[in-house]
């Protein structure tokens, strides 16, 4: 694929996210996927930059890995929110989560999960509750918690 070719496919493929609701490394990744450079490597060098907070001239080999985990990831990250950004959100009275668990054994959908804001504090008190009954092995409790999860989601 050439150069215009992908960085067209990238902005094309986060037009619809609300950029207004990214945290501030993610809004400056799209703002720098968006810029008007059409320079092929002044473009790749300020999207590496915001992903390592190096310039491809400082780049090690180790770097290079870091890069292409940390610019997948960001990839997965903003596909994610892309789709949470297709739901109409009211965001004064709610909050919108994407739910995705991957397993082997069953299959869960994704799921949009709406929080309505004037639950937070019977939210925080469910939390509260639940993390005094979770045990010290830290592995067990993030399985527990998520078990629960499925079973609410199916």
């Amino acid at each position: 694929m050439e150069f215009e070719e992908y960085k067209n496919s990238l902005q094309s493929r986060f037009s619809k996210l609300k950029k207004h609701l990214l945290l501030s490394n993610q809004k400056t990744f799209i703002q720098r996927i968006d810029s008007p450079l059409d320079d092929k490597k002044a473009w790749l060098n300020s999207l590496a930059q915001t992903i390592t907070s190096r310039t491809l001239e400082m780049f090690t080999d180790e770097d290079e890995m870091l890069l292409y985990e940390k610019f997948r990831a960001m990839i997965l990250e903003l596909d994610s929110l892309t789709t949470i950004s297709k739901t109409d959100i009211d965001e004064k009275n709610e909050d919108v989560i994407g739910v995705k668990i991957d397993t082997f054994f069953s299959t869960i959908n994704p799921k949009i999960v709406r929080v309505p804001k004037n639950k937070g504090q019977e939210i925080e008190q469910l939390k509260t509750a639940m993390k005094k009954k979770l045990g010290n092995d830290r592995t067990s409790n993030i399985a527990a918690v998520l078990n629960l999860l499925k079973e609410l989601l199916q």
